[in-house]
């Protein structure tokens, strides 16, 4: 006699919560990695200018998110810098959504992962015009064509 505590019923809802349970997950992954491609369009329009299109700082006391720098902190932190501005960078309030740099931010966390996974931390190319600030206190900012 073969003796099953749990009625079949039963047996057919936990697989099916599994089931969900696991293409939540998926879909949460998928989410994450198509805001950080989208945030990939962000960064090199506007960011990339000053902190490297493969995330390699262009100025001296800019982070380069590939090596890391800065992503100890939470995305709350870097967003507030990057909404106030902070040392030589301007502030971008008001210049673009909040949304956008939060995308932006998970771009560097995975710029960050495919560099220490030995990857080259960009996959898209480079736009064809970008936005370059000039540190705080120098000329005008401008656009800059890709040569």
């Amino acid at each position: 006699m073969n003796f099953n505590p749990v009625p079949k019923r039963a047996n057919i809802a936990i697989i099916l919560i599994v089931i969900l349970g696991t293409c939540n997950i998926a879909v949460a992954i998928e989410d994450e990695s198509v805001n950080a491609q989208d945030g990939a369009d962000v960064f090199l329009k506007y960011c990339a200018g000053c902190h490297g299109f493969d995330g390699m700082a262009e100025y001296e006391h800019a982070p380069s998110f590939s090596m890391g720098d800065r992503l100890q902190q939470s995305d709350q932190v870097l967003l507030h810098s990057v909404m106030q501005g902070k040392h030589g960078m301007p502030y971008w309030k008001d210049k673009l959504g909040v949304d956008e740099f939060r995308r932006a931010i998970a771009y560097l966390r995975v710029m960050a992962e495919r560099h220490s996974s030995g990857l080259p931390p960009r996959q898209k190319p480079i736009p064809e015009k970008h936005y370059k600030f000039n540190p705080v206190g120098e000329d005008e900012d401008y656009w800059e064509n890709r040569e």
